[in-house]
């Protein structure tokens, strides 16, 4: 027994301490916010899938968002964390737990001669009742910084520093010259990469530099040109050995062997026609059966109108 008392004794202390670190410890961290658990909603994120089929110019502004807390000694970093947004959108942060939380929501405008307005909206759950705010303008690449809230228990203030910087996704451009020589060898025509509508080889020559594609699945008929056409939308680009197009939620993919077109990134326009027509006359240009639908390579100025009977009867469906 005297041997086996020593042991209950230690263990019973270093029960004691634990405890004491448990019940004491968070009085210093109580009202520090933590970064371990940090929520970021950004809705718009540039360069992403949907800039892919790019028309026009689109400005996005990727803010550095730096959230310190300032000691009458020191400044320590509690999060750093990156957000792209587009110009004029608002994007969030969530720091915390449900019941004690930080909630930053940022919105950067730019303003034409001032540089960039930021709008800022911030609430500490559970000490703010309600949301307060406040406003900022900086260059682009400068940095604002804005003061959040006081940490009393700490003897410290919580700090808000956003730096700016202005990105501006260019466009698709048009293809500059005529196209007089067209070859797609051994293309596959994709549908939202799973099913094929059609594969083989195509070509054409046209002294006007008017040559069209064309293709049918069960969304009807569709004709592709690199400049504008009467009834066509921008809806297609083509690059290195690809086209791709878009149709609502659907991605047609039309990959050749060869590179399409000299390099770049170019518009495709894209002229769509429902099921329902009668049938396609193939009158300047070759026309390739597939097991779910055609595709087809035309030449000449009004090749797509001649590629279908009773084109006057069709009523166009704009995408």
């Amino acid at each position: 027994m005297k041997k086996t008392f020593p042991i209950r004794l230690g263990l019973a202390i270093l029960l004691i301490l634990i405890i004491g670190m448990f019940s004491f410890a968070p009085a210093r961290s109580q009202d520090k916010i933590k970064a371990n658990t940090i929520t970021i909603s950004q809705p718009y994120s540039g360069g992403g899938a949907e800039d892919e089929f790019l028309v026009e110019p689109k400005t996005y502004i990727r803010l550095r968002v730096d959230i310190l807390e300032i000691e009458p000694s020191e400044t320590h970093t509690i999060a750093s964390p990156s957000i792209t947004t587009e110009n004029g959108k608002p994007a969030e942060i969530i720091m915390g737990a449900q019941k004690e939380s930080l909630s930053i929501r940022i919105t950067p405008t730019i303003v034409e001669k001032k540089g960039v307005e930021l709008k800022i909206e911030f609430q500490k759950e559970p000490e703010m009742k309600g949301k307060s705010s406040a406003e900022a303008f900086v260059q682009n690449g400068e940095s604002a910084v804005i003061e959040l809230f006081e940490n009393k228990s700490r003897n410290s203030k919580i700090s808000l520093k956003v730096t700016p910087l202005i990105e501006v996704v260019t466009p698709t451009k048009e293809y500059p010259g005529p196209v007089r020589e067209l070859r797609l060898d051994d293309s596959y025509l994709i549908k939202n990469d799973d099913k094929l509508i059609a594969h083989g080889n195509l070509s054409a020559t046209s002294d006007q530099g008017e040559i069209s594609l064309w293709f049918t699945d069960d969304h009807g008929l569709f004709v592709l040109g690199f400049k504008r056409f009467e009834g066509a939308e921008p809806v297609g680009f083509v690059q290195g050995t690809t086209i791709k197009i878009k149709f609502g939620e659907v991605i047609y993919k039309w990959a050749s062997r060869n590179p399409i077109l000299p390099e770049g990134k170019w518009l495709v326009w894209v002229l769509h026609n429902p099921p329902g027509y009668k049938g396609l006359s193939i009158k300047n240009g070759q026309g390739i059966l597939g097991k779910n639908g055609m595709i087809g390579i035309g030449t000449g100025k009004d090749a797509w109108k001649e590629l279908m009977t009773g084109w006057k009867d069709l009523a166009l469906l704009k995408l």
